[in-house]
């Protein structure tokens, strides 16, 4: 079988993980927990969360990059996101 996440909030189809990490946004930008670079390195040196959110899920870690800027690319972003999204982008970038 394969698995289906369909995020209630914007109605749409969502990336295993992509929750967990608009989750993260949203205590990063309501509650002030940690910054956005920290948000930021915990999708791309996936944290002991990630790793086992990923393992009960069945898919590769290496997705949470993805994951993270497609939860700050949701409509309504606010600076918080905006910052992580570049950011994001920009760390891929020089990977690339």
């Amino acid at each position: 079988g394969r698995l289906t996440v369909v995020d209630w909030e914007h109605a749409g189809a969502g990336l295993p993980l992509e929750d967990l990490f608009q989750w993260r946004l949203q205590q990063l930008e309501l509650i002030g927990g940690g910054t956005p670079d920290e948000l930021v390195r915990g999708a791309l040196e996936p944290d002991r969360q990630v790793l086992d959110l990923s393992d009960r899920l069945g898919v590769d870690a290496a997705i949470a990059p993805g994951a993270l800027l497609r939860a700050a690319a949701r409509p309504g972003a606010v600076d918080g996101r905006v910052h992580v999204y570049e950011r994001l982008n920009e760390l891929l970038g020089a990977i690339a």
